[in-house]
């Protein structure tokens, strides 16, 4: 399934920055933590929301999670 994360706002935990897209079939649960690489860095984010869009071209998911 199509999965895109976003950086949460530290405040308010609206969406803000894309971090990563990628095809996977993992089930994401709050509290879950990841480790996204990308331009050379590393960084460590904790899911504090999923929300599946069911749309024509097949399910979407987008992952909201705040930087630790």
């Amino acid at each position: 399934m199509k999965t895109e994360i976003f950086e949460a706002d530290a405040f308010t935990g609206r969406k803000e920055a894309l971090l990563a897209t990628m095809d996977i079939d993992y089930r994401w649960d709050k509290g879950d933590e990841i480790f996204v690489h990308t331009g050379g860095q590393r960084m460590k984010v904790r899911v504090t929301y999923v929300q599946l869009f069911l749309e024509d071209t097949g399910p979407r998911r987008e992952i909201i999670a705040l930087k630790l």
